[in-house]
């Protein structure tokens, strides 16, 4: 009687043995890989489009968890025809993400970067895939800068300038400027702004009062906006500007997207892209602590990457 207890015990796990032998595989086959992932994202943004209108000024792109807030005439301010703004917009985050996301992956034209960049990529695409929806706002004329994102939440962190500007955005979020974008200002600010922020002369502060965008010398019409998107994508995993730490939002859009839209000679733009990429390539420097790369960012000189590329700005 042991005996047979004993054989039907043993043929028991061996049937375990081979039922988890052929389930595995299949289930481990079944699981897409990240360049899947990255595709599948990407058709769900890719043409042709379909918007869910919630208000005159609000809709959702349809199939994403993307919502467009007053973004009709972006990128520019100008009168657009209906959903062509959207339609840019769209195309502007698929661009911006298929690059730069294949770019931290170690797909990019400048090849393997070092394994913490991949690891960012990952976060980011967990958060793209999420149903929790992705706001992006469009405002003329408002915030002196570009775009500006928001990051989680932190009570640890101090308040900081950004944080006044996006408040009341649910994050994840982006605010765009339009009026920024296209390097004009518009009449919204008083005298006193334009004269004393913008140094405008009687003939400029003549053409604001009767309506007419002003752009400025020093005033930067943006081009690469999706590298822009992607650059402000990144705030969303908490990382933020510094002259102190590396700054990935500015390594990787100047790496993954051919240098920066302030310089238009392009031999220039690429060195300053393969000074970026070998900063993002160094071992020593990602693996430090904290503490260490703040050092190491300062004696290796990468600190000044930024200031060289002001500097060459046209």
């Amino acid at each position: 009687m042991h005996r047979l207890i004993k054989q039907y015990c043993t043929l028991s796990i061996i049937l375990c043995l081979l039922i988890l032998s052929s389930i595995l595989p299949l289930s481990h086959a079944n699981v897409p890989s990240y360049q899947q992932r990255v595709q599948q994202l990407l058709a769900t943004l890719d043409q042709p489009r379909q918007y869910k209108q919630h208000s005159a000024q609000t809709v959702t792109l349809s199939g994403t968890p993307f919502i467009f807030e007053n973004c009709g005439y972006y990128p520019y301010h100008q009168s657009s025809s209906h959903n062509s703004g959207h339609n840019t917009l769209a195309h502007d985050i698929q661009q911006g993400i298929k690059q730069g996301l294949s770019c931290l992956s170690g797909n990019g034209p400048m090849g393997s970067l070092h394994p913490y960049h991949e690891h960012q990529a990952l976060k980011l695409l967990k958060l793209l895939e999420s149903p929790q929806p992705k706001t992006i706002r469009c405002v003329q004329d408002e915030i002196f800068a570009y775009a500006v994102a928001n990051a989680p939440s932190n009570p640890q962190q101090k308040p900081k300038p950004q944080d006044k500007m996006t408040a009341g955005l649910p994050y994840p979020g982006i605010i765009i400027d339009t009026f920024r974008l296209s390097g004009s200002i518009s009449k919204k600010h008083d005298e006193k702004t334009y004269r004393e922020f913008y140094k405008l002369d009687p003939e400029q502060l003549h053409i604001i009062s009767t309506g007419k965008p002003v752009q400025l010398k020093g005033m930067h019409r943006y081009q690469k906006r999706d590298a822009l998107m992607f650059h402000e994508m990144i705030h969303w995993l908490g990382h933020e500007h510094s002259s102190v730490y590396p700054d990935l939002t500015h390594l990787y859009e100047t790496c993954c997207f051919a240098g920066s839209d302030f310089i238009s000679d392009h031999q220039t733009n690429r060195q300053f892209q393969a000074q970026a990429c070998q900063i993002l390539k160094d071992d020593e420097l990602w693996r430090a602590s904290k503490y260490r790369q703040m050092r190491l960012w300062r004696y290796k000189e990468y600190d000044q990457l930024k200031r060289m590329i002001r500097a060459s700005a046209d």
